[in-house]
């Protein structure tokens, strides 16, 4: 029988007999004229022809697999698969008659192996008591091979791809079969796991006949691809466990191939959100168009930015100077936080990559002009529904950030909430607007003429993590260049906010993610300027005086001041919607010293962040990290403080605590941001009261 005639049977015999034929004796004399293009679908019986709709059946669970039918269910999918094999192999075949005697040949041994698991599937199904057609049957992958121009975009997705992945799934369920005591099963997925090394193995060998000496390996195959395929689909289930990737190692995969591998993720067809860490929104939205970053923020963005992977969902693209290095990846991996696919950005541009085919949204940290500018340069892809909403974007969150509001919003919303002065404050405490420095300046002499104890604290109405405020104590204060910092930050329309100096107890922060409703409450640690320095995680209030917490959560008034600041987040956020915002928000708030009386106050609301923030981190961490019975911290260390605890490099102080630092192993601390790349900072995370209690100790000495 002629090869051709073979192969156009395996594709158009409508019969299932027509599909597991194996002619006794084959010859290529007359391979014939190039098929122009595929069909829209093999031909197949009507039971197992593709569904027209979206309706289509899931892989059953590991409890529902106890049971016979549903191991019959498993085994459809996998006769579906090798179908489907065989009829793509079948039109390489016919598509491309002149790949050489060597190639077709062994693609004619693969088909014959794939006849055989075809029928060892369907005999097995039969004795669980399942037809073939019995369940809708899926073409993925006719829909993602069947466009094939070449003979190396077939290697690269039938053999380096779903059949590398078929190596997973075999060995994973060949296990699990075992484990029920299904020797039947096990020994047909040992038979398929065998054959599959085989057919990767011609995969890879072709791989590295036809690749560039420039490029590596897993680059050589991502090129070959055809969309919507993507290197993800490589991988099946428990990829990065040891065994699975000794399969691979036996195959002569270097592993350099196995860890871009690992570190690859894409999402299987759900369109993607792109995250991009640009924290000092606040200094664009003052600067304007003028702004330029400093060396420090710009080494503190380039450390901190892959941790947007925190508040992304798997497959999700996040924009970083630096992506942490694979070894780092596959650490957070193995730790079960979200893995992202990251992209190198550079000068406000980036490039998507060819198999990023669907765009869902862009979130910046906070939408600039400059966030703006680089999500239309990223992509036409994106709906004109989700794109024309981004400047008003912009404009809405520097309006809400705009600290010029605050004291205003503070009148109205204990007014409006009707929130008890004696535990929230009084106008007196709620600051004043200020556009001429003198104004200030007589304004304070005035205030200490009755108080001189009171210190103010006078702020930029934009500013980011303490950079923008001055405290003032006395007259003294009245210095040259604390009068040169008052002239040059009231700049027009935008007036310096002037406070009295209240002292914080407690840092307090309510988040709200894009699109939800559910408001976060957490506290937050910061310095003796007011940059940030961590988060307390796990029970609020769990390291809090017992006075302070009585206050804090006990009702009285009718409700528990708790409760109060929590109406006070989902009222500000229910505004914030209803103007059309968007993103993620934050409102911060502190438990202080009330001056009038001396008892404890909440000041609730002390900015608000139309933006993400260190919370939406952090507790991101925590839910991904941390028991929900646990007390933990998370702390941000700069590199001068690096320094004074008298280490050379962040990634020399991570040795220390991962080598020197007394903890057991399975309650220590976690590294968060790639310490041989950082050069900023190095956050940790202490995810239980033990580590918590060595990591609070560190430079207390």
């Amino acid at each position: 029988m002629e090869l051709r005639d073979f192969a156009q049977q395996l594709l158009f015999g409508s019969r299932l007999q027509d599909k597991l034929f194996s002619p006794d004796q084959l010859t290529d004399l007359s391979p014939g004229l190039a098929l122009p293009e595929a069909p829209k679908q093999p031909a197949r019986p009507s039971e197992l022809a593709f569904p027209s709709g979206s309706h289509r059946a899931t892989l059953p669970s590991r409890k529902q697999l106890e049971q016979e039918t549903s191991r019959g269910h498993l085994l459809h999918f996998f006769a579906n698969h090798e179908l489907l094999a065989i009829e793509l192999m079948a039109l390489a075949l016919l598509r491309f008659p002149d790949a050489g005697m060597r190639v077709r040949r062994a693609l004619v041994g693969t088909i014959f192996e794939e006849q055989k698991h075809l029928r060892l599937y369907i005999d097995r199904m039969q004795e669980l008591g399942v037809g073939f057609g019995e369940i809708p049957v899926n073409a993925f992958f006719w829909n993602s091979l069947s466009k094939m121009n070449c003979m190396e975009q077939y290697f690269a997705g039938m053999s380096l791809t779903f059949e590398q992945a078929n190596l997973d799934y075999a060995l994973f369920y060949h296990k699990l079969m075992t484990q029920l005591q299904d020797e039947s099963t096990a020994a047909i997925l040992k038979t398929v796991l065998q054959d599959e090394l085989g057919h990767v193995a011609l995969g890879l060998t072709e791989l590295r006949r036809h690749r560039t000496h420039e490029q590596d390996l897993f680059e050589t195959q991502r090129s070959w691809l055809l969309p919507p395929l993507t290197m993800e689909r490589a991988k099946g289930l428990h990829f990065n466990r040891a065994e699975h990737q000794s399969l691979r190692r036996q195959l002569g995969f270097p592993d350099s191939y196995i860890q871009q591998l690992q570190a690859f993720v894409a999402t299987k067809g759900r369109p993607v959100d792109v995250f991009w860490y640009n924290p000092d929104c606040e200094l664009e939205w003052k600067h304007g168009r003028g702004y330029q970053r400093s060396r420090i923020h710009n080494l503190l963005i380039s450390d901190l930015a892959p941790l947007m992977a925190l508040i992304a969902k798997p497959g999700d693209l996040v924009l970083a100077q630096k992506p942490p290095g694979l070894r780092f990846q596959a650490r957070l991996r193995d730790l079960g936080l979200p893995f992202v696919r990251y992209l190198s950005v550079s000068k406000q541009s980036a490039e998507l990559p060819a198999d990023v085919l669907s765009l869902h949204s862009f979130r910046p940290w906070g939408w600039t002009d400059s966030a703006l500018k680089l999500a239309k340069t990223l992509s036409e892809n994106w709906s004109t529904k989700v794109a024309s909403d981004w400047g008003r974007q912009v404009q809405l969150s520097q309006i809400w950030s705009d600290k010029k509001h605050v004291p205003r919003l503070r009148a109205d919303l204990r007014r409006t909430l009707d929130l008890c002065e004696q535990r929230f404050g009084s106008v007196l405490l709620d600051g004043v607007l200020f556009e001429d420095h003198s104004e200030i300046v007589s304004y304070l002499r005035q205030m200490w003429q009755s108080d001189p104890q009171q210190s103010f604290v006078v702020k930029s109405v934009y500013g980011a993590a303490g950079s923008a405020m001055k405290r003032f104590y006395s007259e003294q204060d009245f210095s040259p260049s604390n009068l040169g910092w008052l002239q040059s930050n009231l700049v027009e329309g935008r007036p310096l906010l002037v406070e009295p100096w209240l002292y914080r107890l407690i840092d307090l922060s309510a988040v709200v993610a894009p699109g939800s409703q559910h408001v976060q409450i957490s506290e937050f640690m910061t310095d003796a300027r007011g940059q940030y320095r961590g988060h307390r995680l796990g029970g609020l209030g769990i390291s809090w005086t017992a006075a302070i917490r009585r206050w804090f959560f006990t009702e009285q008034f009718g409700e528990s001041v708790f409760a109060s600041f929590k109406r006070v987040a989902e009222f500000i956020f229910r505004m914030m919607r209803d103007q059309g915002f968007q993103g993620a928000a934050g409102i911060d708030a502190f438990i202080a010293i009330d001056p009038r009386h001396g008892d404890f106050c909440l000041r609730f609301l002390s900015e608000i962040n139309a933006r993400y923030t260190m919370a939406h981190m952090a507790l991101a961490l925590q839910r991904h990290l941390m028991d929900d019975a646990d007390q933990g911290l998370w702390r941000i260390f700069s590199a001068s403080e690096i320094k004074k605890l008298g280490f050379e490099s962040p990634a020399k102080f991570a040795n220390w605590l991962k080598n020197d630092l007394s903890l057991n192993a399975n309650r220590s601390l976690v590294i968060t941001n790639d310490p041989e790349q950082a050069l900023g900072c190095l956050t940790v995370l202490a995810p239980n009261q033990e580590a918590t209690i060595k990591l609070e100790a560190i430079g207390k000495d």
